[in-house]
């Protein structure tokens, strides 16, 4: 139910064979591309994105590990400047258009 939906339920349970193998072929058409997880929940949330097209998930993970390699990832080794450290103990929480 819509309920279900909004607590989290999980969308794996009772999944039909078909959307399985949906599942398995996505998992295997980019086995060879850095992921941040490997788990079916991971998955599955770009194949119910995509209304559980295939062709449409793949391309949309691939868009996405791309955007996060390039502007992403590379930003995860930056350390906040000291006066940021000292007066935001908890770390930085997004940042400006300028960067």
């Amino acid at each position: 139910s819509a309920t279900n939906d909004l607590l989290g339920a999980d969308p794996l349970i009772g999944l039909s064979p078909e959307k399985k193998e949906l599942l398995r072929r996505l998992r295997e058409s980019v086995a060879d591309l850095d992921k941040p997880d490997d788990s079916d929940h991971y998955y599955s949330r770009w194949l119910i994105a995509r209304k559980w097209n295939l062709e449409k998930a793949e391309n949309m993970l691939k868009t996405h590990l791309k955007f996060r390699k390039e502007f992403v990832d590379p930003n995860q080794d930056w350390t906040p400047p000291e006066v940021i450290q000292k007066f935001f103990p908890g770390g930085c929480f997004g940042e400006d258009r300028q960067g």
